[in-house]
């Protein structure tokens, strides 16, 4: 169990400079452009996101009303990166806020890569739909998004030397030791929309099942 503990802090901690990085890269070019008051209010907001991330690093758990909250205030702060960028968010209503909990920069992660790899040059246009949902003891997330998909983002990045989404294997190896630590039996899939039959869009589709 301590080993297991010391590797989910291990993996939660790898989360946080990825996103780090993708943020001062942002922050850089907003300057670079002359976009000083866009890079003021992304620094502020960037600012309260990075304490608010240092806080949650250090609990194994958050509530789902403290993880929607640091979900939009990430998604609004990237708005500011990309004003084509739009979100929903949606929760099943018979879901208890407070009392259901979830562990920190679980989700984040998927949608991040959803802005930064489902988008293309020559479009930047990109809707991303979170809901959450109570399937019998289970909590169901999905983040449904209408980018190139997996498979092309990922030849896109091999094809342009860029680093391929980072966070998925690192999500699935936390997935599968919350499952060892608690005895848990939390699941999640990840399929490119092509795959999907009765889907004509482009996209991805993530699906995370946690025990409530």
């Amino acid at each position: 169990k301590l080993l297991s503990q010391t590797e989910m802090k291990a993996l939660q901690a790898q989360m946080n400079p990825h996103f780090i990085f993708n943020s001062l890269n942002s922050i850089g070019e907003m300057i670079l452009n002359n976009e000083n008051k866009e890079a003021s209010n992304y620094l502020s907001k960037f600012a309260r996101l990075i304490r608010i991330t240092l806080d949650q690093s250090s609990q194994s758990m958050v509530s789902l009303r403290n993880t929607i909250d640091y979900l939009e205030r990430y998604m609004e702060m990237e708005n500011i990166r990309n004003s084509l960028f739009t979100h929903q968010i949606s929760m099943d209503p018979t879901l208890d806020l407070d009392e259901t909990m979830v562990p920190p920069m679980l989700i984040q992660p998927f949608i991040e890569n959803a802005l930064w790899h489902g988008v293309s040059a020559g479009n930047k246009r990109i809707h991303v739909k979170i809901a959450f949902s109570k399937d019998h003891k289970n909590l169901i997330c999905t983040i449904d998004d209408n980018g190139i998909g997996i498979h092309q983002a990922r030849q896109q990045n091999h094809t342009n030397g860029r680093h391929q989404p980072v966070g998925i294997t690192n999500i699935q190896t936390r997935v599968a030791l919350l499952n060892e630590k608690y005895n848990l039996h939390g699941q999640i899939s990840i399929k490119d929309k092509k795959d999907i039959q009765g889907h004509t869009e482009t996209g991805t589709l993530i699906t995370l099942q946690l025990p409530l």
